[in-house]
């Protein structure tokens, strides 16, 4: 099941149905940007949404605001690392993950929660500081410096 980029809150009865296909061992990829609702099923997942763009040092020129991500392995994201392509996200939310690596998370979790991109150590949640000449810039302060470190996802 693909969610990309909902404008609208999901209804209880997509809510359910939803439920009910994870339960039943179904696959969801959401793709939100920072004008979308954080769905039920991402909220039990301990999924939370940053506060700002997701932005990086390397990106499409002249477009501050589209980052290039790092493609991780996993079976959404095999043909695009087999061929020859450049993933750009537009104006992207950072998704903040459970910690998997704690074993009693793992054990808690009914589902499992895994990132298919990353953007890189450069990377940082841009909160309105300055824009210098229109590009944003880093600023102590203003922006998240917690996630400039990778901890978020695209």
């Amino acid at each position: 099941l693909l969610i990309a980029s909902p404008k609208t809150p999901l209804s209880t009865l997509e809510s359910a149905l939803i439920d009910t296909y994870l339960d039943d061992g179904g696959n969801v990829l959401y793709l939100g940007d920072t004008d979308s609702p954080i769905p039920p099923f991402l909220s039990k997942l301990n999924v939370t949404k940053a506060e700002g763009v997701a932005v990086d040092k390397k990106t499409l020129f002249p477009y501050w605001d589209r980052p290039i991500p790092i493609v991780l392995q996993h079976p959404a994201t095999r043909d695009v690392l087999v061929g020859e392509y450049t993933m750009v996200l537009s104006h992207p939310s950072a998704f903040i993950l459970p910690d998997m690596a704690n074993e009693q998370t793992q054990s808690e979790m009914k589902y499992h929660v895994s990132p298919f991109m990353r953007l890189s150590r450069e990377a940082w949640l841009e909160r309105g500081g300055d824009l210098s000449g229109g590009i944003a810039r880093f600023d102590e302060g203003v922006d998240d410096a917690d996630d400039r470190n990778g901890d978020a996802h695209a």
